[in-house]
Order: structure tokens, then sequence, then C-alpha cells
């Protein structure tokens, strides 16, 4: 804490403005100072609510004058007042940060804070200039910046740090109960992105610093346990719910369009939306969220067709090839699967039913005209739609005639 004497002002001060004079000690690199000023952190406007810009004029003897400045530009989120877009500039070049900012009380006795129970603490959110996410790793600030912890949002609160300034106070309970608090912070701010366009995008801002013994060491693990069970991830069927409670389906045992192909009223609601990016599958796991298994894809889809015969056998022939081309490759990695997958109702006849290829014994259609199959000759003919289609043979993985 700097201490400020009171004395006789040296200089010309401005009218309406605090006039300051700050003594430069004789050790003072001059130089050095320069630079560091005119290199000011424009995040620092990012707390300082009243603050809207800085205006730095350097005048040194026998030179020509620097100036540059430090810029704050606030927009209103639709949402709440408490969600912010803001806009610093150093010179010309522009940070944006999706703000969020939650007051705190209750907080226990400091000596350092006498007579203070209330604070606040303020997450920003890197933003790229059409506004999705950039993601790279934010300092953490008590107004003025601590250091890099790692993680890819900046934090901000009125932490009490050790003497140095280059560290958190760990044993200080006005600290731990500001730690406490943060992953009820992210998780008011994810839920604020979900009224909006980072709805399928927030996910890369997740904490995921490798594991080290710091003040913030139980902060990634605490909001995962919040996030995992709150309903902060889209379903198939539209619906936010709980990580824990979604399945997601890998490319694999998708269509073209990254759809899952066994797609009904109860696996819609189960299956994580494909609107989220194939890349945050890290994250979508590290919250909860498992993948679906062959094993279960069968089973959805032996359902499927049980539950909803007519939706099933109505769906256009790419499909039913796409399946065709799904469940051969499920049994080339696993002959464990030929059993279960013959005992699927998923081969269609000339006669208009649809078998199971272990319950028959089946025959391809001529290429060139019908076949006449004699009487008491034990086989069914494959309906002529899978003529040009031998994904369907391989599937069945049945000897045929």
């Amino acid at each position: 804490m700097v201490a400020p004497i009171w004395t006789e002002f040296p200089k010309e001060r401005r009218p309406g403005y605090t006039s300051i004079v700050l003594k430069l000690s004789r050790s003072c690199n001059t130089e050095e100072l320069i630079q560091d000023v005119l290199a000011l952190d424009p995040r620092l406007l990012v707390f300082l609510q009243n603050l809207k810009r800085v205006n730095i004029t350097i005048k040194e003897m026998a030179k020509f004058d620097q100036k540059t400045y430090l810029d704050r530009q606030n927009a209103l989120n639709d949402t709440t007042s408490n969600c912010q877009i803001v806009t610093l500039h150093h010179q010309m070049t522009p940070l944006s940060y999706r703000t969020f900012r939650i007051p705190v009380r209750g907080l226990p006795p400091e000596p350092s804070r006498p007579d203070h129970t209330d604070s606040e603490i303020l997450l920003a959110f890197p933003i790229k200039d059409y506004g999705s996410p950039k993601i790279e790793s934010q300092s953490v600030y008590a107004f003025l910046p601590i250091r890099d912890y790692g993680f890819k949002f900046l934090l901000q609160a009125d932490f009490v740090l050790i003497a140095s300034r280059e560290d958190i106070d760990s044993s200080s309970p006005w600290n731990n109960n500001l730690l406490g608090l943060i992953p009820k912070v992210f998780h008011g701010a994810v839920k604020e992105f979900n009224k909006g366009s980072f709805r399928y995008s927030w996910l890369p801002y997740l904490p995921t610093r490798p594991s080290v013994a710091d003040f913030f060491q139980s902060l990634e693990q605490e909001i995962v346990r919040i996030l995992s069970n709150s309903p902060i991830l889209e379903s198939f069927a539209g619906v936010l719910t709980p990580p824990r409670e979604l399945i997601y389906v890998p490319e694999r045992l998708s269509d073209e369009n990254r759809v899952p192909l066994v797609l009904t009223p109860t696996t819609s609601s189960i299956y994580v939306s494909s609107k989220y990016s194939s890349n945050d599958l890290y994250r979508l796991q590290q919250l909860g969220v498992t993948s679906l298994s062959t094993e279960k894809y069968i089973i959805d889809l032996d359902n499927f067709i049980s539950e909803y015969p007519d939706d099933f056998k109505n769906k256009p022939q790419h499909w039913h090839s796409r399946l065709a081309e799904v469940l051969m490759m499920s049994i080339a990695r696993s002959k464990n699967y030929q059993d279960v997958v013959s005992a699927l109702h998923i081969v269609p006849l000339r006669d208009g039913r649809w078998v199971a290829s272990k319950d028959e014994n089946l025959l391809f259609p001529s290429r060139s005209k019908p076949l006449i199959i004699p009487n008491g000759i034990d086989v069914v003919e494959i309906h002529r739609c899978c003529i040009a289609k031998q994904d369907i043979r391989c599937t069945t993985c049945l000897p045929l005639l």
C-alpha cells in the first residue's frame, strides 16, 4: 500500500482535474519507465467502471512529445445488466471481452479490509472481432495484474495478496470465500451464454490447467461439479440438459450432416446436439457427457425398429445404405457384433416383409429379370432396392444363396 503525503503542490494544477506528482527516485531508469507507461495494459480499464479513457503524454526535453491512450467502450448485453460487451483500445488495437460481474456479500472480516464485508467478482471472456471466442491465456487481477494462472478467461477479485504482490494469500478466509464463489459466477456466465450466440461456442473457456499446487488448484474440479449437474448443454431435442445425462454421438454413427442415424423422441432427449464443435469432445467429456458405444447404438437401433417400425421402413434409401455401412464397420471391428446385428429386422424382402438375416435363407434378386423360386425351396428374395447396395449384402453377414 502506498500512502500519499500531503504537501504544497509544486506544479500548476489543471482546473477541474485531480493532479498528482510522483517524484522519481535517483535510481529510476527513465527510458524503461517511459516504455512501461507507453505499454500500459488496457485491460486495467475493465475493472474501473467510472474510468473510460486514459490519455498519456510524455514530454522530454529536446524531443517530440509521445502520446498514447487507453479507451473503453461498453455495450450492454440484451439479457442482463450484469453482462456487458467491453471493447478496449490501446492506440488503434481493439480488445473485446464479454464481462460478467456479481456482487459478493457477507465476506469474513479481513484486517486489511476494515469495515468491509462486500466485494465483487468479475469474469471477462475474450472474443474476436466477429464475436466468437478468442482462446488465449489471461491473467488474474486484484485491480492490478497478479500473474497468469493459465485460465482462458480474465478473473478480477479483491484478493488479499502476499507482501510481494506476486501471489494470493491462500491462508486468508476472505480469499477462500471469494474462491468458493467463483464457480457460481462461472455458472452464471454460462447461463447467460446459453441465451444467445455463445450457446454452442463457450466450451473452450472451461479451465483445463495441468495439475498444479496453487491457490486455484480446486477451482476446475468445482466448476465441473456444478456444471455437470446443471442444465447447460443442448440435446438434439433442443432442451438444455445436465451434461451427465447426455450422450455424444460420434461421426461414425451419424450421417453426413452429423445427425445421429437413430434419432427418436427417446434418443433425441439424451443425445447432445451436434451444433457443438467436434473439437470440443474432450470438454464435453470433462463435463460428464459419455460417448455412444456400439453396443448402446445397436440397442437404440433395435428399439427404433420395434417402437417405430413405419418410421424405420420409410427412411430414404441413402439412410438405409449409411446404416448398413455403419453396421458393417462395427462387425469389422469386432465379430462379437455379428450375432446381434443378424437378429435385427433390417432386411427388406420382395414380398414387403422386413426380416432378420439369421431367421431366413436369403437370396439376392437377379439384376436382369425377376427370379422364379420353385415350390419347396426354403429361400426368400431380398427386395430389388438392395441390388446396387453391396453393403447390404455385407451387413447381413450370412452366407447368401
